[in-house]
Order: C-alpha cells, then structure tokens, then sequence
C-alpha cells in the first residue's frame, strides 16, 4: 500500500528562480515544485556541485509581489531525462527569518487559489 513520507504538501509550479551554488549563479533553472520544506528544481545542466546554496523566487499575482530567498541543502540529483544534459535537484530550505517563511508561506497559498 502507498503512504505518502512527506511532511509538507506539494505544490506544482513553474516559474524562473535564481539559484547560486558553489558561488556561482546557474542559468536556465526553473522550479518544479514546492512546499514549506523545500523545492525540486530544473537546471539545464549538471553544475560544478556543491551540498549547499541558494535560492530566489519573485512571483507576481494580481495584487501581491512576493519574493523569497533561502539557503538551501541538496538532498538528491538526477538527470531529466535520459537523451538530455538536464538535472532534476532536491533540495531542503535551511533555518529562514520569518519574514520569509511568511512570503514562503503567501506564494503556497496564492498557488493553492491557482495564482
């Protein structure tokens, strides 16, 4: 029998982010999905990796711009898709002000309304 581990749900989105590993800003990255915990991200090809880095998401809805930044673990990695350079990353948003759990937690819900 299927039991969902998660602890958070699961949102579908995708938008732009800007994501920076080993100090260096990855082009092309696009978010999959995401949750309270964390996020799995697209990039267009493996980067010089590193366990850490960071994360930025600005979305716009009808009256609210919101962005959000956080540090973050890798927690797995994989390709794409077979015939293609593209990488699949896990990762698990580190200890954040509050401030930004509270725009973490506005873009989840303006996703849940379906933006």
């Amino acid at each position: 029998m299927f039991c969902n581990r998660r602890k958070y749900k699961r949102h579908k989105i995708k938008c732009d982010i800007k994501v920076r590993m080993m100090g260096k800003v990855v082009e092309g990255a696009d978010c999959m999905n995401i949750s309270l915990g964390g996020m799995c991200i697209r990039i267009p090809h493996l980067p010089e990796e590193g366990p850490t880095g960071r994360v930025w998401i600005t979305r716009k809805y009808k009256k609210d711009r919101i962005e959000f930044e956080s540090d973050f673990r890798k927690i797995w990695s994989r390709p794409a898709d077979i015939s293609s350079d593209e990488t699949m990353i896990g990762i698990i948003f580190g200890e954040m002000p509050p401030v930004q759990r509270d725009n973490l937690w506005k873009i989840l819900q303006q996703e849940e309304r379906g933006g």
